[in-house]
């Protein structure tokens, strides 16, 4: 896969793992995307009135609200441009992708980690058409 710009794309990463959060942040701005990251479900809620992202990107397991929370408060907004936006869920056990493709359909995409840097972007090539 050849890489892929993404510019004028606001994407918004939620993982408590430092360096996961900051891998992934750094390799999207690289192409071009403003990435705006959270360690957290309350934090990254409180940011995205004012980003109205063109994607988020969470873990599913974080400390306090996890990855479902965060969706289902998101998909509750009454704002249109926020309620809708595309979400990959991540996650590192084994059978969780299985698992929150049973329990959420309403997660756009998936990934389990570690991911390579191809599979992130077909992800969202595939749901953002870049």
């Amino acid at each position: 896969m050849g890489t892929k710009r993404l510019e004028n794309l606001t994407i918004v990463v939620v993982d408590d793992q430092e360096d996961a959060r900051t891998a992934v942040g750094h390799y999207l701005s690289s192409l071009g995307a403003d990435v705006h990251t959270s360690d957290e479900v309350d934090k990254a809620l409180n940011i995205l009135p004012a980003l109205e992202p063109d994607l988020i990107i969470t873990d599913i397991r974080l400390p306090g609200k996890d990855g479902f929370e965060l969706l289902h408060t998101v998909r509750s907004l009454d704002k249109p441009s926020i309620r809708d936006v595309p979400i990959v869920a991540m996650t590192a056990l084994a059978d969780g992708l299985d698992q929150m493709k049973n329990i959420s359909p309403r997660f756009n995409g998936f990934l389990r980690k570690p991911f390579t840097p191809d599979a992130l972007l077909r992800v969202i090539a595939e749901l953002l058409e870049v």
